[in-house]
């Protein structure tokens, strides 16, 4: 039988699981891999507020029927692999089998809302267990410390770290990497006033925070950022009754964007003949339209107070307001106007624009334009507490896992090779390419937060199934059962 690492156990990793067990569960005519799940935290931890990321408490962005088997494509494996998904690892099943707010009477009486966070972990949580109960999987709760390829043996090498500092190596078929990336590098000149996108819902940030603004007779928040995580912070202040802190957004957008649910946009993120049906350039601007500084419309409406404004401004660094200040100073914002993609991307080739459309997120355009254009303006900005929630880096997982492979690092950490390797990934989600020597990128390094060429469903929550169907592609063969 063969094996398959999943580096991370939230949903990508639960649904891969779910999904080899409901295949075992059907007597799929080609086995499944075996599913090791790696991850250091608890099932689900990212959505549990206890190492960050969220409080717990926000409602999901998304449907709790666009679960772990969503869109249940009978045409993948069958009308009995997504019987058994629908039985075992739905949403439903978790809430007839839950009690309190996710039970699913109170669940459908009370209008079939998104569930929270932490209720979302807890059916991540019963999903693995359930896929570990049936033999498909194996939860391995160590901390990853090198991805490495045996070229002799054609297999992947997994080395880890358990609690006690022992380590682990383990030979598999394949790997999948999940989660969404550490957290963008801090501009220059950041101190322990500056938060970002994971500690700020730390307990330990939330009381510095309270201690900083409790100490300023004029206090101010900035926050950077025009997409999700920028409005979900600005949404717990508002949570927690502070109405008249001043509270400013920065981003580079012209505003803080809506996205709604709507079956135009939402089929696109499960049907693959619509999908590649569209020019790439159509495809571009979807993926910039929908998945990248965009705010779910219930999220905005919540973010109505006079307390908070949005200014649109390119954040550069930080400067202290008073210079040579001892400790953590108050900081100044320098930051400019937004640079003109057109003026960025015109003369650029295809590939390079292809990136400034799809990962808008990574930071500051990375092709400046040319020409005679004027410096914009530099405009300062103090806060006594600023939160960068410009995004996360999805390239951070080469410097976490091959660092001692450095053909492996070296593929990833180029950063004008990255548009390319974006451009190229696999069905099943595989990278794939030239290494500098001129071999072959070794197959089954499967990574979905680099798959949105393949689908816009591979970097989010949108289809689930699906993104665990395309990866299980390269171990079982898809189609009806025979």
């Amino acid at each position: 039988m063969a094996r398959l690492a999943i580096i991370g156990a939230g949903p990508k990793g639960a649904a891969i699981a779910a999904k080899a067990a409901a295949l075992r569960a059907a007597n799929h005519r080609t086995p499944p891999p075996h599913i090791d799940l790696y991850d250091q935290d608890q099932v689900g931890a990212a959505w549990r507020g206890s190492i960050g990321y969220t409080d717990g408490v926000q409602p999901l962005c998304t449907l709790a029927e666009r679960d772990l088997g969503f869109p249940y494509d009978t045409a993948s494996y069958g009308p009995g692999v997504a019987q058994a998904m629908i039985g075992d690892f739905s949403w439903q099943s978790f809430a007839i089998n839950s009690a309190g707010r996710s039970r699913y009477r109170d669940w459908v009486v009370n209008g079939r809302h998104p569930p929270r966070h932490i209720d979302f972990a807890d059916y991540l949580e019963y999903a693995v267990d359930k896929a570990v109960s049936q033999g498909a999987a194996t939860l391995i709760p160590d901390r990853v410390s090198a991805v490495g390829f045996d070229d002799a043996a054609r297999t992947w090498r997994i080395d880890s770290t358990n609690s006690n500092g022992g380590i682990t190596s383990n030979d598999y078929d394949g790997v999948v990497i999940t989660g969404s990336g550490r957290p963008l590098p801090a501009l220059d000149g950041a101190n322990g006033r500056v938060f970002d996108g994971r500690t700020f819902w730390q307990p330990a940030s939330s009381r510095r925070m309270r201690d900083l603004l409790s100490a300023d007779p004029d206090p101010s928040v900035l926050i950077i950022g025009a997409g999700g995580t920028a409005a979900a912070i600005a949404y717990s202040f508002v949570r927690k009754g502070l109405t008249t802190l001043p509270i400013t957004i920065i981003g580079r957008e012209a505003t803080l964007f809506a996205r709604h649910d709507g079956p135009f946009e939402d089929r696109l993120f499960t049907d693959d003949d619509a999908w590649k049906a569209l020019p790439p350039h159509v495809r571009e601007a979807f993926l910039a339209r929908t998945t990248a500084a965009v705010v779910w419309d219930y999220v905005l409406r919540n973010l109505v107070s006079d307390n908070i404004t949005y200014e649109c401004y390119n954040a550069l660094r930080y400067h202290p307001v008073v210079p040579g200040a001892p400790g953590d100073p108050e900081l100044e914002l320098e930051m400019e106007a937004p640079p003109d993609p057109a003026l960025a991307t015109t003369s650029a080739p295809t590939w390079k624009r292809w990136v400034g459309a799809v990962l808008p997120s990574l930071g500051p355009p990375p092709f400046p334009g040319v020409g005679g254009t004027p410096a914009p303006p530099i405009v300062r900005r103090p806060g006594t507490v600023i939160i960068d929630a410009r995004g996360f880096d999805r390239w951070g997982f080469a410097d976490d896992f091959f660092a001692p492979t450095p053909p492996l690092r070296d593929f990833f950490a180029d950063k004008d090779r990255r548009p390319q390797i974006l451009s190229q990934i696999a069905f099943d989600l595989s990278v794939r390419g030239p290494l500098a020597g001129g071999a072959d990128f070794p197959p089954r390094l499967h990574v979905p937060g680099l798959g949105a060429i393949q689908g816009p469903a591979s970097t989010n929550l949108m289809g689930l199934g699906w993104v665990a169907d395309r990866v299980l592609s390269a171990y079982c063969q898809r189609g009806l059962e025979q």
